[in-house]
């Protein structure tokens, strides 16, 4: 058991560079081990001042950043081994010239995600003890699951190990995605609370949506509230009256409320709706998983025209349909951002 969360809930990316080096030197012998090629003198003075270093930043909080995103129960049961499979998820996304490094270590799964076998080779892992530790720190109900940090595909021992969007982004202070998400582009909107015309009402409300995403972290990190999907917002009215531009004045008042940079990405129906059965889903799906962890809103033009009323079914194609927009209705309710 370890703790990695003080009082302080900032991540000191600093403080973690040791992590990354460990990792580096770490892929060395792995490197040197398939080329079998002689390490330098001087590379278990370095790797063994690289890890007692990387040591003592988590038991001075280099990590304390994960507090944010992880109730104190789980942070309790941590391992060091949990920070271990940490850092090693982390490295292609934060240190990036380490992806490749990877990457040609396991040319038969052809992804920068370190496999089991990888981490297996990394750490060191020689009793049979250690690497069921290794598999019961992944686990489904595993500290490192049940938080959302990472997430497990595959099979066997080619399993990969990711790193989610929250976790990037309470170590990075941001996700490492650059490019818009698939099926929708970006909105710019300058304008503030006094461009609006609208009831008193109707903008103590939109203020209040603005309140909820701006504190939905720290209502989650600080009060230990349950985490939950949106916030979700429909806006009604006829063309012209301001929905769109109202979403823009949300996404520009959070950017300055928070000092951090909120983007608002409209949905483009022609990019997610397919006559193909299934398409639409796999199309909304990569949608809100590129959207998940970033300071995002997602806005929705016409969006009866993707959740049609579901209707009696009549034929196959009816089943489908009702089908579809069941599953859009949950994805939306489920995903961790503003809708």
């Amino acid at each position: 058991m370890m703790t990695v969360a003080p009082e302080t809930a900032a991540m000191n990316r600093a403080a973690l560079d040791p992590e990354w080096l460990r990792v580096d030197l770490l892929l060395q012998m792995a490197e040197a081990a398939r080329a079998g090629t002689p390490l330098p003198a001087d590379f278990a003075g370095r790797l063994a001042a690289s890890t007692a270093e990387a040591e003592d930043g988590r038991d001075s909080g280099a990590w304390h950043g994960l507090r944010r995103i992880v109730p104190d129960a789980l942070l309790e049961q941590f391992l060091q081994i949990d920070l271990d499979i940490l850092a090693l998820a982390l490295a292609p996304e934060v240190w990036p010239s380490s992806a490749p490094r990877i990457q040609s270590l396991q040319p038969h799964i052809g992804t920068p995600q370190p496999s089991l076998a990888l981490i297996h080779e990394l750490l060191g892992l020689g009793s049979g003890s250690e690497i069921g530790t290794l598999l019961s720190r992944l686990d489904p109900h595993a500290p490192l699951i049940a938080a959302d940090l990472v997430w497990v595909s595959g099979n066997g021992a080619y399993q990969t190990v990711t790193a989610t969007r929250a976790l990037l982004r309470a170590v990075f202070g941001r996700t490492t995605d650059l490019s818009p998400p698939p099926g929708a582009h970006l909105v710019r909107v300058s304008a503030d609370w006094s461009d609006l015309v609208l009831p008193e009402t109707s903008l103590a409300h939109l203020r209040d949506f603005t309140a909820w995403i701006r504190v939905r972290d720290q209502v989650i990190a600080d009060w230990g509230a349950r985490p939950l999907g949106g916030p979700l917002a429909l806006f009604c009215g006829p063309s012209g009256s301001g929905k769109s531009f109202a979403a823009g004045i949300i996404a520009a008042r959070l950017t300055e409320e928070t000092g951090e940079d909120w983007a608002l990405y409209a949905l483009d129906l022609g990019r997610i709706m397919s006559k193909y059965i299934g398409e639409t889903e796999q199309n909304l799906n990569a949608l809100l998983d590129a959207l998940d962890g970033r300071r995002a809103i997602l806005q929705i033009d016409e969006a009866d025209g993707l959740l049609g009323k579901r209707g009696e079914v009549t034929e196959a194609r009816d089943r489908y349909a009702n089908l579809e927009v069941s599953h859009m209705l949950a994805r939306f309710e489920r995903h961790a951002g503003p809708v």
